[in-house]
């Protein structure tokens, strides 16, 4: 390539150029809502939850924001991701809360990770090819009957984990499906079920060291039982699912664009495909470019 050539090509990389769409994560919001939860449970550990891109928030940008806040873990939901992390020089533990295959844990030497086990057949093939010490998490199904082991299946389990001594039962956790909700009824039979499930399992393994139950919404019940871990999602981004408690929380995301044109529409003129909108009197229509915003570049402000 010639000098003309590299210099053309260096002009086009630098060039000005303004941004249409841009996502805007407020640093000072993701830490003003964390510390409104440990302000009102000073006792309570906390994990954020890092799942799904953070929310859509970026995985290693919120990690590395939140990396200094003592926390008792990072929540992800693969092998996949705490590899992006550790790779990105995060040093906090984490925690794999979703699926993954037994040869990965089996093959997996990250520092400082645990897997949750989220079925009895899961922990069957863990206790029969585990060959390396690992530090688990036993899911218990306390009703949402999405994931983890049936009260029934308790004591099976427990044999299990013996069984194999290169399980470390490091801690249990269950997920709560109406914590939202203003009835209470099935999220108390839930918080009995794991009552039972936690005391089955303190008599064989006295030195399980985490306990979570509660998600965001669920924080309002951590005082009705055994729970040291909050496992933080929506609320850490802003948003309350509690329907008996209020927090001053903001939203951590903004995105940002422009108005690209506007039009008058007439009463009974039709806006967008398929005729979606019918306007009722007389309107100004703005059009604002959103479609890329999966794509936009963000700003950590």
């Amino acid at each position: 390539m010639n000098l003309f050539k590299i210099l053309k090509t260096f002009k086009k990389r630098f060039s000005p150029y303004n941004l249409l769409i841009e996502v805007v994560i407020f640093k000072d919001r993701l830490i003003g809502n964390l510390n409104e939860y440990k302000k009102s449970y000073p006792k309570m550990s906390f994990s954020p939850v890092l799942k799904s891109n953070a929310y859509g928030h970026g995985l290693v940008e919120v990690a590395k924001i939140l990396e200094r806040e003592q926390l008792v873990f990072f929540s992800v939901d693969s092998l996949y991701e705490a590899r992006l992390l550790r790779g990105e020089g995060i040093k906090t533990k984490i925690l794999i809360i979703g699926y993954t295959e037994v040869s990965n844990i089996g093959f997996s030497n990250i520092k400082d990770v645990s897997f949750v086990l989220s079925s009895l057949e899961q922990l069957q093939e863990v206790a029969q090819k585990l060959k390396d010490q690992k530090l688990i998490h036993i899911k218990i199904d306390t009703g949402m009957h999405r994931q983890g082991i049936l009260p029934e299946q308790i004591n099976e389990a427990i044999g299990l984990i013996k069984s194999n001594k290169n399980i470390i039962l490091e801690g249990l956790c269950s997920h709560f499906a109406d914590s939202d909700n203003q009835d209470q009824t099935f999220t108390k039979a839930q918080i009995q079920k794991w009552k039972e499930a936690v005391a089955e399992f303190k008599k064989e393994f006295p030195n399980i060291k985490y306990f979570h139950l509660a998600n965001t919404a669920g924080i309002f019940y951590i005082n009705q039982f055994e729970c040291n871990v909050v496992r933080l999602g929506a609320g850490l981004y802003g948003y309350n699912r509690s329907a008996f408690e209020k927090f001053s929380l903001k939203p951590v995301l903004q995105v940002q664009s422009v108005i690209s044109s506007v039009k008058n529409v007439r009463a009974d003129e039709f806006v967008g495909y398929n005729l979606t909108y019918q306007a009722k009197q007389n309107i100004k229509a703005a059009t604002v470019p959103a479609a890329a915003v999966g794509n936009s570049p963000s700003r950590f402000l």
